[in-house]
């Protein structure tokens, strides 16, 4: 008998080490939460006066000037647009930064944010410390992708280097923020509504605020136009 309740015991001592552990691993949130405020490409306050860092990546810093952040906000307020978000945790990071700002992965339904303004070139990787997240490879690869096809800062900053090891620093904006309309990176940038050419049709293009549109017409007008 004494046997028996020795098991008993060890038993539930299991299930319940194994209950705490589990409470410490992050999952991604369930709640919808609202945005007040895109603070940068790479931050933003929720409504109910959270920050939230986005975590693996790196995007200019506004309130220093740098090359390229406003663009880097504009993109992420348009991929953002009004919609609630989802946060995400992962294990190799701490659950705050120094200035106490959650560290997360933020998802617009099921797009992954983080990963997106990568791809559009309007932040780069940062594994921060060495860390490699759940979506470190992708994050890469995106950054590696951006800077090929010269999106974004990667065509707009000539200081930017791609080194997901080091925070990025794109220079000021007051020196390399225009990007010289004869340089072939410039025909990548359209402006919304233009007409398009026929031999554009249905070729994707970026706006400067990391927008991407297509050339098609629509359901009212049969003139190609750069449309959402």
């Amino acid at each position: 008998m004494k046997g028996k309740s020795f098991q008993r015991l060890h038993r539930s001592a299991f299930v319940l080490f194994l209950s705490f552990s589990l409470s410490l691993v992050p999952f991604p949130a369930i709640a919808d939460f609202r945005v007040s405020k895109v603070v940068d490409g790479d931050t933003i306050r929720l409504g109910n006066g959270n920050y939230v860092r986005f975590l693996q990546i790196s995007a200019p810093e506004l309130n220093k000037g740098h090359c390229y952040a406003k663009e880097s906000q504009a993109a992420l307020a348009s991929l953002i647009s009004g919609s609630k978000v989802k946060l995400e945790a992962d294990p190799v990071s701490k659950n705050l930064d120094q200035f106490n700002r959650l560290l997360r992965y933020v998802f617009v339904k099921d797009k992954n944010l983080n990963l997106e303004m990568v791809k559009i070139g309007a932040a780069s990787p940062w594994l921060y410390d060495g860390q490699r997240g759940r979506y470190a490879e992708k994050l890469i690869a995106a950054g590696e992708a951006a800077k090929a096809r010269n999106l974004g800062l990667w065509a707009a900053c000539p200081e930017a280097r791609l080194d997901p090891m080091k925070e990025l620093f794109t220079g000021f904006a007051n020196v390399n923020s225009v990007t010289p309309t004869s340089s072939p990176a410039s025909k990548s940038f359209i402006n919304a509504g233009t007409y398009c050419k026929e031999s554009e049709k249905g070729e994707e293009r970026l706006s400067k605020n990391g927008t991407k549109y297509t050339c098609k017409v629509s359901e009212t007008e049969n003139r190609l136009r750069w449309r959402k």
